[in-house]
């Protein structure tokens, strides 16, 4: 190893006309932006510029790319954050043979207000059609997916209840039971009367580490009874021990890390320390 060693350090002038040094050809561009000719239109809305400095504002929302009419084709699903109040609402583009959009919001369920940050998709009832899951400030939505013709809130009926301010979500099946599993995370207990200030006292946007962090909320699906009614989803969270780790949570990917052949959970926290 020592002679190893020797041979490398002896390796430290520098040779001419290495590779970085050679003039590169310029390469055309990999992507190429095809918005408009692709008629894909959306503007988002954060919501009033009131001066409150309301901080979901600038959290910014998500979006889903999945095929809702089982053509062989992504459709895009974008969110809006503008508030229960606001007129702009989540947009749902098909994706059309020749590769345009066409916008199908209006009627399908999905073109819903609010503060809305993340989505994700999986088919929760197993029927074919892939449903979809909407997190929200102090909120989610579950619609399934009625064979691509609408989407039905089916928050109520499924069991699903996250007042917290969820960011991402994902479904996977924890338990290898065949039924897709939720894992909602939440970002802060945000206090809305809170003001912060930056410099000589200046209003601003508070930072997520002046908010106590929440818990990621684990829903197990409960699948169907005997009759094929799906029975929804079932709060784990104490029971999976997920109470004991509360972060400012932003992003999440669910995978077999380890390898023993069982999914874990990666939770990406604003500020602090992730957790595996």
């Amino acid at each position: 190893m020592l002679a190893i060693a020797a041979a490398c350090c002896g390796c430290s002038k520098k040779e001419e006309n290495t590779p970085a040094t050679i003039p590169r050809t310029p390469q055309p561009a990999w992507f190429a932006d095809v918005t408009a000719d692709s008629k894909l239109t959306f503007k988002h809305d954060p919501g009033p510029i009131d001066g409150e400095y309301f901080l979901p504002q600038i959290n910014g929302c998500g979006a889903a790319l999945f095929d809702f009419d089982n053509d062989g084709r992504l459709d895009i699903y974008l969110l809006q954050g503008g508030g229960p109040t606001s007129q702009s609402r989540n947009a749902l583009f098909h994706q059309l043979p020749e590769g345009r959009f066409e916008d199908a919001s209006r009627g399908s369920g999905l073109d819903i207000n609010g503060f809305n940050t993340g989505a994700a998709v999986g088919d929760v009832n197993n029927d074919g059609w892939l449903d979809v899951l909407v997190t929200q400030y102090l909120g989610a939505k579950l619609f399934l997916n009625d064979q691509g013709n609408a989407f039905k809130d089916a928050t109520e009926p499924a069991g699903l209840s996250n007042p917290y301010w969820g960011t991402s979500a994902s479904f996977f099946d924890y338990d290898r039971d065949g039924w897709l599993d939720l894992l909602i995370v939440n970002y802060v207990a945000f206090e809305e009367s809170r003001r912060c200030t930056i410099g000589a006292g200046r209003r601003d946007f508070c930072r997520p580490n002046v908010f106590q962090g929440t818990a990621s909320r684990l829903h197990r699906n409960r699948g169907v009874d005997e009759q094929g009614t799906w029975l929804g989803y079932q709060d784990r969270t104490e029971e999976a021990g997920l109470n004991a780790f509360r972060g400012a949570g932003m992003g999440v990917v669910c995978a077999d890390f380890s390898g023993d052949g069982w999914p874990d959970m990666f939770v990406a926290n604003d500020r602090q320390q992730n957790c595996l």
